[in-house]
């Protein structure tokens, strides 16, 4: 979900490689050749959970003590992620041709979830009908089914460069595998977090990913980046590589004090 297709990730190194050598001729630092995305406004953006490219998503309803296909109830699901949730945070000094602000380093993370009485489902992915891709799909198969329940989120960073509110759906593959993963646009947030980019590479959004599963608590923010060559109005110009840049994670690496889990 979080990891950059093969040919983009190929596509971005060597977009950044060549950004080095053109900066060490040009100095792209310069003020007329960077964009600054701020954060510093208010609101969210959640979307809608993947249906596994040409497949589709059948719901069945469910109550919060009502038993999944599964063998669990989402109360029973749930139990380890309401409440509120810390772990240090490691802010990435590795992103890339793109630079992040105004956390730097170690810092921590706060993750308040609760549940306000959203909509709970059982999500069964089948083939989607009449998009010609049927046949593929159907030997490459579907998403796993899942549950999926509608959850309120506050999430923290130390020094404030994320401060944000949203709703977003969670989704359990088994009964001790969920995740959240609600994409953020960069202008809607309500925390002071930016990123700096050379012209030709734009940064709309981060994922904001966070596990509940056999390892504890643990997350990845990453940021959604898009290189463009020329003029996209002009022909040959356009999208070039896209993928996503890990920009923080939490717990750092070889730290295992992940979490603390209040009330719900």
């Amino acid at each position: 979900m979080t990891r950059l297709r093969l040919a983009s990730f190929v596509r971005l190194g060597a977009f950044i490689t060549g950004l080095a050598a053109c900066c060490i001729a040009t100095g792209c630092g310069s003020a007329d050749n960077v964009q600054v995305y701020p954060g510093g406004q208010t609101g969210g953006e959640q979307p809608q959970p993947s249906t596994g490219g040409g497949c589709e998503a059948q719901y069945t309803e469910l109550a919060l003590d009502e038993v999944a296909p599964f063998g669990a109830t989402a109360a029973s699901v749930l139990e380890p992620v309401l409440g509120t949730h810390t772990a240090p945070l490691l802010w990435s000094s590795n992103t890339g041709n793109v630079s992040i602000g105004p956390e730097q380093g170690l810092s921590d993370v706060e993750l308040g979830v609760s549940y306000q009485g959203g909509r709970i489902a059982w999500a069964h992915f089948v083939p989607r009908e009449g998009d010609g891709s049927t046949g593929a799909v159907t030997a490459l198969g579907c998403a796993a089914d899942q549950l999926e329940v509608e959850l309120d989120v506050q999430l923290r960073t130390g020094g404030g460069a994320l401060a944000e509110h949203f709703v977003t759906t969670l989704a359990a593959t088994t009964p001790d595998n969920a995740q959240i993963a609600p994409r953020l646009t960069l202008d809607a947030l309500a925390g002071s977090f930016f990123v700096t980019a050379p012209r030709g590479t734009s940064v709309a959004a981060i994922r904001v990913t966070s596990n509940w599963d056999v390892f504890g608590f643990r997350g990845t923010v990453d940021g959604e980046v898009t290189m463009m060559s020329g003029d996209p109005n002009a022909a040959g110009g356009g999208t070039v590589g896209f993928g996503y840049v890990p920009f923080a994670a939490w717990p750092p690496p070889g730290n295992t004090g992940t979490s603390g889990s209040g009330t719900p």
